[in-house]
C-alpha cells in the first residue's frame, strides 16, 4: 500500500497551514499516491514485444520506401534521422536497424505476413500499433508525397491492426498531406519558410495551416471545437498517460516532442484569432 504522499502532504500541510492544511495535504497527497501507484504497476512489454516492434517498424517503413521503384538517398536519409531522433539507437542498434530497413526493401519480404505477425504479438497495446503507423506516415511523407500504392499499403496496414481510417486521415493531415490537392507541404519545407524573412504573410499562412492540420480541425471551426480537439489529443500522446500504459522507453521522446508540436499548434492558433 502507498501512502507516502498523505504522509508527506499531510505533513507539510500541518507545518504551513495547521487543522486545515493538514486535510489539504491528505487530498493532495492521495493524488500523488494513485499516480505513483498507477505507474508502479504499469505494464511492462515483453522483450518479444520489443523486439517485434523494433523488426517490424524498420522493415515496413523499408518496404514502403521501395514501393515507387527505387529507394532514394532522401528515404534512407529519414530512416537514419528516425532511427537517431526518435529512437535514439546506439551505433549497434542503428547496424541491426539498417539491416531490417534492408530486408523490408528486399524483394523477399512479405508485408502482410511482418504486419499479421506484428499485430499478433503486439496487438493488445493499442498505443503501440498507433505509434507504428504514425512512424511510417512520418517516413512516407517526408519526401512531400504520396503515392497511390502507398497509400493503399498503409490503409491495409491501419484496417490490419485495427485503427479507423479516421484515425489515418488525421494522422496523414498532422504530417502533411491534403486530400483535397493531392499534395503534401513537408515538415522541413514548412520550417524553411518559417525561417524565411522573404514573405511574412505566406510564412503566417503557412505555419497556420499546420497548426490546423495537427489538430485535425479546420481554420472555420469555433474555438470551443479547437480547444475540445487540443485537450483530446494531448490526452491521447501525454507522456504521463503513456507511461501508465507501459509504452516502451524509445517511445517515449516521441511522445514528449508530439505533446510539445500540439502545445505549439493550440497556442498559434489562439493567437491568431485575438
Amino acid at each position: 500500500m502507498i501512502i507516502w504522499g498523505k504522509v508527506v502532504g499531510a505533513t507539510i500541510g500541518l507545518i504551513l497551514y495547521g487543522p486545515v492544511g493538514v486535510i489539504l495535504g491528505l487530498v493532495f497527497g492521495h493524488i500523488f499516491d494513485n499516480g505513483l501507484r498507477s505507474i508502479m504497476s504499469a505494464p511492462q512489454h515483453p522483450t518479444a514485444v520489443r523486439i517485434t516492434f523494433f523488426k517490424c517498424v524498420f522493415q515496413t517503413m523499408g518496404y514502403l520506401a521501395k514501393l515507387d521503384g527505387v529507394v532514394s538517398e532522401n528515404d534512407i536519409r529519414v530512416a537514419r534521422d528516425i532511427m537517431r531522433h526518435d529512437f535514439t539507437l546506439t551505433d549497434e542498434q542503428t547496424i541491426l536497424a539498417m539491416q531490417y530497413f534492408n530486408e523490408g526493401k528486399g524483394p523477399q519480404f512479405d508485408l502482410q505476413h511482418a504486419i499479421q505477425e506484428f499485430n499478433a504479438i503486439c496487438g493488445q497495446y493499442r498505443d503501440l500499433k498507433r505509434f507504428f503507423l504514425e512512424l511510417q506516415v512520418k517516413a512516407v511523407l517526408a519526401d512531400g508525397n504520396l503515392h497511390e500504392a502507398a497509400r493503399g499499403r498503409l490503409v491495409y496496414i491501419s484496417s490490419t491492426l485495427g485503427i479507423s481510417l479516421t484515425e489515418l486521415e488525421y494522422l496523414l493531415r498532422a504530417y502533411g498531406y491534403n486530400f483535397y490537392e493531392q499534395r503534401a507541404y513537408t515538415q522541413q519545407s514548412y520550417q524553411q519558410s518559417y525561417y524565411s524573412h522573404t514573405n511574412p504573410s505566406k510564412v503566417r499562412e503557412d505555419s497556420l495551416t499546420v497548426a490546423y492540420n495537427l489538430l485535425g480541425v479546420q481554420a472555420s471551426d469555433s474555438v470551443k471545437t479547437i480547444k475540445t480537439a487540443y485537450r483530446k489529443l494531448v490526452t491521447k500522446y501525454h507522456p504521463d498517460k503513456l507511461v501508465a500504459k507501459g509504452l516502451p522507453p524509445e517511445m517515449m521522446r516521441v511522445a514528449k516532442e508530439k505533446t510539445q508540436q500540439l502545445n505549439d499548434a493550440y497556442a498559434l492558433i489562439l493567437r491568431s484569432r485575438e
